[in-house]
């Protein structure tokens, strides 16, 4: 049964294998487009897809080039995707709202963090004093002294914290195929930019009298809604002990006007005024605001913070778009491989923020009273949402949505600053149409085209046939290079990056699918070989010991008269009513690893095959000569007792020798190369799934393996010692003692046995190192399972010779 049940366990671990990869092998498209030459280093060397593929990539294929493959017949969607670099757009302020008779100090700074390390950003500003004057009409309730500098020019003189300018990652995309690819609603470039930051830069907005020339390219930009701005604001509000008469009195005291803000003073008077304020302090108080909510990509909503740190309706302050014209061009990260660990650098900073990108700095900010003019501004339109990111089976690298965290060996996930040049691969947080690539990339602006293939409802071979037609199309249109991503899976890759330490990140194992069934395929077919060959030895093996054992009746039998065909029929019908028996019980014990599903009906198939294998053997058996061949006395003299034992029966042990030989080669094969299988085929999420899918498969797998090759030792000593029951009687009745004689049998049956599994081990573990990739857990599986079987082998002989030792005393 053990053969069948092995057998059965292979070929549906086979069907549950493939069944999961055309189910799971495909992801949201087929094939990668990428212009020639275009695979990082880290790609080559490990067949690997890093999370955006397309981060800051130079282009190489043109818009025409994209026409042309998108109406390749069998194409359903071309989606292509041009990375344009770091932007920003819409910049603000905080602006502080100070409550009714309120007299404080205030200042702040903002913070940062990557999830590791915090970034200070300085505020180059002495703290603001905020007095309050009943009945002042220049700002309406309250006047702002500095020490360095107020707002000019307004009637709203308030503090303002100007936002660090933030950086995101822009991407060119085509919005029909996008939508078509991902499912987004991008309906978003359809509205139109908002006339408050056109102010300023267009023509109608800019002033008859106006030397200024108008911006000529407003470029529209949909951000990414689900995408935070880590920035926190520190605010120090320092109350003072003032009043309103206290405010008239200072005032008074430096020859400054009441309807006068204290700004107008001068700088050295306003020293010592403020020099006079510090000493009205009462008491800081330090308030901690995370502006995530306030700050999306390329669109920041501006806030009015009071005292204690509340929102509160908007006061003023400026929302300008004149930044967006400075952008960086960065080059992708330089992965450096050292034996199987992946490092990364630092390469530069930007205030105090370490970069791993090689950065280009390109435009340049004109300012809202420039007589000069940007060539081009972005201005948000709207927002588009994408899912939180999900582990999949499989994976299709879209290179700019719905990355997986980066983490570090604690789980706190690694994110980007608001600095351009960070190491983790950012999702776009910002689109913008593809048209738009051209103006900053030229005439081949496009990084990538993302390829679906029509007509595919799930990876099979007929699938891979179709996607392989698609290649051969592709690339009698161009030189490209062309990854086929359906099939590939995520894998969880660790990188050591300079000033953060060890982290973790799913990249795209391009192929995985083939590499999970090829290999387990192989490792099958060579696992049901040994178990067939195994088989056949076992049989050979039984039959032959049981004519052995049978000489003295077959020559009774003889002596009465039988006749030798008599005799093989006599024999031949009692080991077919045997056969029977076992395959009668086989069925029932097939039954109930089926109804428990372990096993499906084709067991039975097997089940069946092996019975008439059997038979097979028992008619081809029963026409053998009964008589063995042994060595004479005299090739034997001067050796050990139990070494001319062994020599004496040699041809008798020889099938058994070889039978345990072949079972320690399928017990430690089968042990060795799961584990290199698994291994192997295991680093993606979808090799994960299917090893989980088929663990008590393989565990059933090994179980039989032990399991034969304990029957075989066990049945094998137990025939040899009832052959030489006249033989250990005869030592019993010259003097042996029965510990005498169980020692001899232990030794006899140890070194054949021993040398074969040794045999097996050796030709085993030489087809595992040589078939798969070596390991020290490798190692230790294949030492481990031939001291399990060795030990096993042994115990078995200990109770098999002791209990016929016992029947003979």
């Amino acid at each position: 049964m053990a053969i069948p049940l092995s057998l059965s366990t292979l070929m549906e671990m086979n069907a549950t294998i493939e069944a999961d990869i055309r189910e799971h092998g495909r992801g949201s498209y087929d094939l990668l487009i990428r212009p020639a030459d275009s695979q990082a280093n880290v790609e080559q060397e490990l067949n690997l897809v890093e999370e955006n593929y397309v981060s800051f990539n130079e282009g190489g294929i043109s818009l025409d080039e994209w026409e042309e493959i998108k109406t390749i017949e069998g194409i359903d969607i071309a989606a292509p995707v041009a990375s344009l670099g770091y932007f920003t757009g819409q910049h603000t302020s905080i602006e502080f709202a100070n409550q009714a008779n309120e007299n404080v100090m205030v200042n702040g700074y903002f913070s940062m963090s990557d999830g590791i390390n915090q970034y200070q950003f300085a505020n180059n500003e002495d703290p603001t004093f905020i007095l309050e004057q009943e009945g002042f009409n220049f700002n309406k309730s309250n006047d702002t002294l500095t020490s360095f500098d107020v707002i000019p020019g307004t009637a709203n003189i308030r503090k303002a914290f100007p936002i660090p300018i933030s950086y995101y990652s822009l991407v060119a995309i085509d919005r029909e195929q996008e939508e078509k690819l991902t499912g987004f609603d991008l309906s978003a470039f359809n509205n139109e930019i908002d006339e408050t930051l056109l102010v300023g830069h267009t023509e109608e907005y800019l002033g008859g009298d106006s030397t200024k020339e108008p911006v000529d390219h407003f470029i529209p930009i949909v951000y990414l809604e689900t995408a935070d701005t880590s920035l926190t604001f520190h605010m120090t509000v320092d109350p003072i002990n003032w009043s309103s008469d206290d405010t008239l009195a200072l005032k008074d005291a430096y020859g400054i006007n009441e309807e006068d803000p204290f700004f107008m003073s001068g700088p050295e008077v306003e020293d010592q005024m403020i020099e006079e304020l510090h000493a009205r302090r009462t008491g800081e108080q330090q308030l901690e605001i995370d502006l995530s909510e306030y700050l999306k990509p390329f669109y920041h909503q501006q806030p009015t913070l009071t005292s204690d740190g509340r929102n509160v309706e908007k006061l003023g302050g400026y929302e300008t778009i004149t930044h967006s014209s400075q952008y960086y061009v960065a080059s992708p990260v330089d992965y450096e491989i050292r034996g199987e660990q992946i490092t990364i650098g630092i390469h530069d900073e930007i205030d105090g923020v370490p970069t791993y990108r090689k950065l280009e700095e390109k435009g340049k900010v004109y300012e809202f009273f420039d007589d000069e003019s940007s060539e081009f501004l972005f201005a948000p339109v709207g927002s588009y949402t994408v899912g939180n990111y999900e582990e999949s089976l499989a994976a299709s690298p879209l290179g700019i949505y719905q990355q997986s965290p980066v983490t570090a060996g604690d789980g706190t996930v690694i994110t980007e600053t608001i600095k351009p040049g960070s190491f983790v691969a950012s999702p776009a947080q910002g689109l913008v149409q593809l048209k738009e690539a051209a103006y900053f990339k030229g005439d081949k602006p496009i990084d990538a085209i993302r390829v679906k293939v029509a007509g595919i409802t799930e990876y099979d071979e007929e699938a891979q046939s179709k996607i392989e037609e698609i290649i051969l199309a592709i690339q009698n249109r161009g030189t490209y290079q062309i990854d086929m991503v359906a099939g590939s899976s995520p894998q969880l890759m660790t990188m050591n990056v300079e000033g953060i330490g060890e982290v973790t990140q799913y990249w795209t194992g391009l192929g995985a699918a083939t590499t999970i069934s090829e290999g387990w395929s192989l490792t099958n077919t060579i696992i049901a070989g040994l178990f067939f060959l195994a088989s056949i030895s076992y049989v050979i093996n039984r039959f032959m010991f049981r004519r052995r054992t049978r000489q003295s009746e077959q020559r009774l039998l003889t002596d009465l008269g039988w006749k030798p065909a008599h005799i093989r029929r006599f024999y031949l019908l009692e080991s077919l009513m045997l056969t029977l028996i076992a395959l009668l019980i086989s069925v029932i014990g097939t039954f109930v690893f089926i109804q428990t599903g372990l096993l499906n009906w084709n067991a039975y198939v097997y089940l069946l095959a092996v019975f008439g294998f059997t038979v097979l053997i028992m008619f081809i058996q029963s026409f053998g000569n009964s008589e063995p061949s042994i060595f004479t006395f005299s090739t034997l003299k001067g050796k050990k007792i139990w070494v001319r034992n062994v020599l004496f029966y040699r041809q008798l042990i020889s099938v058994t020798f070889f039978q345990l030989a072949m079972i320690a080669a399928v017990m430690v094969f089968v042990a060795s190369s799961l584990i290199a299988t698994v291994a192997a085929t295991s680093a993606t999420n979808l090799g994960t799934y299917i090893v989980d899918g088929v663990f008590l498969s393989l565990v059933l797998i090994v179980i039989a393996a032990f399991a034969l090759a304990m029957i075989t030792v066990t049945e094998s000593v137990s025939a040899f010692l009832l052959l030489r029951k006249g033989e250990l009687q005869t030592l019993r009745d010259v003097g042996w003692r029965p510990k005498d004689v169980y020692h001899l049998c232990l030794k006899e049956s140890s070194a054949w046995t021993l040398v074969a599994i040794a045999s097996g081990v050796l030709a085993s573990s030489l087809a595992v190192f040589i078939l798969f990739e070596f390991s020290f857990m490798l190692l230790l599986a294949t030492l481990g399972g031939a001291i399990v079987l060795a030990l096993g082998v042994l115990i078995a002989a200990h109770q098999m010779i002791q209990s016929h030792i016992k029947a003979y005393s």
